[in-house]
């Protein structure tokens, strides 16, 4: 159940992502097919995180500020995301 909502809330959220916002993704051949890699953004609202799994066209694991995780709604979303480590910042 929580694979399936996972992927539901990805697709919603690369769908919103393109739909309402337009985007361009520079850069995007030098995201390994395979393996690890590390995607570092700067983050201007919180809407990054939908922009990158627009963008990106693999599973992202997110990292967030303890702050941040305070906040149910986002820890939630975070945690059905996957992967997500809590940051004392």
């Amino acid at each position: 159940l929580n694979l399936l909502l996972s992927v539901t809330l990805r697709s919603l959220a690369a769908s919103m992502a393109r739909v309402f916002f337009r985007f361009d993704v520079h850069g995007g051949h030098n995201i390994p097919s395979t393996g690890g890699g590390l995607i570092v953004c700067n983050h201007i609202s919180l809407l990054d995180p939908f922009f990158v799994v627009g963008a990106v066209p693999r599973i992202v694991r997110f990292v967030m500020a303890q702050k941040l995780y305070d906040y149910w709604l986002w820890s939630w979303l975070m945690r059905v995301a996957g992967g997500v480590t809590k940051l004392a910042v």
